[in-house]
């Protein structure tokens, strides 16, 4: 496990160092990425885990993003890079080459399954904070 752990936070920063991320936002970057990917351990990774993981990267994402004053998508795009189910992706193409038809396709279905579950938590997340700032603004004008 310590091993997964290091690869996910060398993995979340190398991709943001490549980006250029800027520096002062590496380690929450980091931060976020790792607890969304320990959630996705525990949960067993299925599709549950897919949509919690990225619900809480999410939340997490525009929570650090207010407090920050950045936006949310600089730690978002790195912040989900642990989940993304990259290795099924590339067994189906494997199992496509081999003419292993059923199995390439269970393995994609699974694969957009995970792809679809996260984009879904992303919209979520962000929709529950844009419904925040809406109804902060209605009631600074109203006063």
């Amino acid at each position: 496990m310590l091993v997964e752990i290091i690869a996910c936070v060398c993995a979340t920063l190398s991709l943001a160092l490549l980006l250029g991320q800027p520096k002062r936002t590496l380690f929450f970057t980091a931060a976020i990425a790792l607890t969304g990917y320990l959630v996705f351990v525990f949960l067993n990774q299925s599709f549950f885990a897919y949509f919690v993981s990225g619900l809480i990267v999410g939340i997490l994402c525009e929570i650090t993003a207010r407090i920050t004053k950045t936006v949310a998508s600089i730690y978002l795009v790195c912040g989900i890079i642990p989940m993304v189910p990259g290795l099924g992706l590339y067994r189906a193409a494997e199992h496509f080459v081999n003419e292993n038809y059923d199995l390439a396709l269970e393995t994609l279905l699974h694969a957009f399954g995970g792809i679809g579950a996260i984009a879904l938590a992303l919209t979520v997340s962000t929709l529950i904070f844009l419904r925040f700032r809406i109804s902060i603004k209605h009631r600074i004008e109203r006063n």
